[in-house]
């Protein structure tokens, strides 16, 4: 899915991530998982100043309230399957 490939590079790729993060919505995501993938990868370039790695983002997820489990294990999974190498 473009969504994941669009994830991958915010978080392996910082030219591209500070090009295109702030043109980027979380309205553009369509999958709730992509949707809080992305607000939570937002959220930390914006802290940090710095692009987050798949654990400080599995963190951010952990402190996250208000979410179902479902959505949990499913932003969990997507997090660690990012990979912007597409073959």
């Amino acid at each position: 899915m473009i969504e994941h490939i669009i994830l991958a590079n915010l978080i392996e790729n910082e030219e591209y991530s500070r090009k295109t993060l702030p043109f980027l919505k979380d309205e553009y995501f369509k999958n709730q998982p992509d949707k809080l993938a992305f607000q939570l990868i937002d959220n930390y370039v914006k802290v940090y100043n710095a692009l987050p790695t798949k654990e400080a983002l599995y963190i951010e997820l952990q402190n996250k309230t208000g979410i179902s489990q479902d959505t949990f294990e499913k932003t969990t999974e997507l997090i660690f399957e990012l990979n912007a190498d597409v073959n």
